[in-house]
């Protein structure tokens, strides 16, 4: 089991999957009118999406899997 509590931004969303986390983001980005929210859309398509590099499912996206480097004990140090 993953213990949510002491995993990085980037392993959560490999987690929840990089193609969600651009849907969301592009959703608010257009929602708001944000210009911030819509570059952070478009660099996870551009470098994952449209790479098939959608996290833990496709077995890469900011890690790679099955153990991801934030797995080993000396990954903080």
């Amino acid at each position: 089991m993953i213990c949510l509590k002491s995993l990085g931004p980037c392993a959560l969303m490999d987690i929840v999957g990089l193609e969600t986390m651009y849907h969301v983001a592009h959703y608010w980005g257009e929602e708001r009118d944000d210009a911030q929210l819509k570059k952070n859309a478009e660099y996870l398509k551009a470098h994952f999406v449209d790479k098939n590099k959608l996290g833990m499912k496709t077995g890469e996206g900011f890690y790679k899997y099955p153990n991801p480097a934030y797995e080993a004990a000396e990954f903080l140090r």
